[in-house]
Protein backbone atom coordinates (compact mmCIF):
# COMPACT_ATOMS: atom_id res chain seq x y z
CA UNK A 1 0.00 0.00 0.00
CA UNK A 2 1.63 3.30 -0.93
CA UNK A 3 1.42 6.55 0.99
CA UNK A 4 -1.70 8.36 1.38
CA UNK A 5 -1.76 11.50 0.40
CA UNK A 6 -0.90 14.64 2.15
CA UNK A 7 1.29 17.21 3.74
CA UNK A 8 4.71 15.23 4.61
CA UNK A 9 4.62 12.00 2.28
CA UNK A 10 7.77 13.18 1.07
CA UNK A 11 9.62 13.24 4.14
CA UNK A 12 8.00 10.39 5.46
CA UNK A 13 8.64 7.96 2.71
CA UNK A 14 12.36 9.26 2.78
CA UNK A 15 12.69 8.73 6.35
CA UNK A 16 11.27 5.53 6.71
CA UNK A 17 12.28 4.13 4.09
CA UNK A 18 16.13 4.18 4.83
CA UNK A 19 15.70 1.27 7.06
CA UNK A 20 12.73 -1.02 5.87
CA UNK A 21 9.89 -1.12 3.75
CA UNK A 22 6.91 1.44 3.49
CA UNK A 23 4.23 -1.64 4.37
CA UNK A 24 5.42 -1.94 7.43
CA UNK A 25 4.42 1.55 8.11
CA UNK A 26 1.45 1.89 6.24
CA UNK A 27 0.03 -1.57 8.47
CA UNK A 28 0.18 0.01 11.62
CA UNK A 29 -2.53 2.61 12.63
CA UNK A 30 -1.37 4.48 16.03
CA UNK A 31 -2.26 7.34 18.05
CA UNK A 32 0.07 10.47 17.77
CA UNK A 33 1.96 9.99 20.82
CA UNK A 34 2.15 5.76 19.81
CA UNK A 35 3.60 7.44 16.46
CA UNK A 36 5.81 9.47 18.42
CA UNK A 37 7.00 7.16 20.67
CA UNK A 38 7.91 4.54 17.07
CA UNK A 39 9.78 7.57 16.01
CA UNK A 40 12.19 7.81 19.39
CA UNK A 41 12.83 4.21 18.99
CA UNK A 42 14.20 4.57 15.82
CA UNK A 43 16.23 7.27 16.13
CA UNK A 44 17.46 5.14 18.85
CA UNK A 45 18.41 2.66 16.48
CA UNK A 46 19.64 5.07 13.77
CA UNK A 47 17.10 6.61 12.08
CA UNK A 48 18.60 10.46 11.08
CA UNK A 49 15.04 12.30 11.64
CA UNK A 50 15.99 15.67 12.46
CA UNK A 51 13.94 17.59 15.16
CA UNK A 52 11.81 19.65 12.24
CA UNK A 53 10.88 16.57 10.43
CA UNK A 54 9.97 15.08 13.85
CA UNK A 55 7.02 17.35 13.94
CA UNK A 56 6.34 16.83 10.01
CA UNK A 57 6.51 12.98 10.20
CA UNK A 58 4.17 12.88 13.67
CA UNK A 59 1.78 14.46 12.14
CA UNK A 60 1.35 12.85 8.78
CA UNK A 61 1.59 9.66 10.35
CA UNK A 62 -1.24 11.04 13.01
CA UNK A 63 -3.51 11.92 10.50
CA UNK A 64 -3.23 9.41 7.46
CA UNK A 65 -2.34 6.46 9.35
CA UNK A 66 -3.78 7.11 12.95
CA UNK A 67 -6.69 4.25 14.44
CA UNK A 68 -9.43 3.94 12.21
CA UNK A 69 -12.30 6.52 12.95
CA UNK A 70 -15.91 4.63 14.34
CA UNK A 71 -18.91 4.79 11.67
CA UNK A 72 -21.14 5.03 15.03
CA UNK A 73 -20.58 8.81 16.50
CA UNK A 74 -19.46 9.04 20.21
CA UNK A 75 -22.40 9.91 22.70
Amino acid sequence: MPLPDGAGREVVAHACSQCHSLEIVTRKRLLRQQWEALIDTMIARGAKISDEDFDVIAAYLATQLGPPRSEEPVR
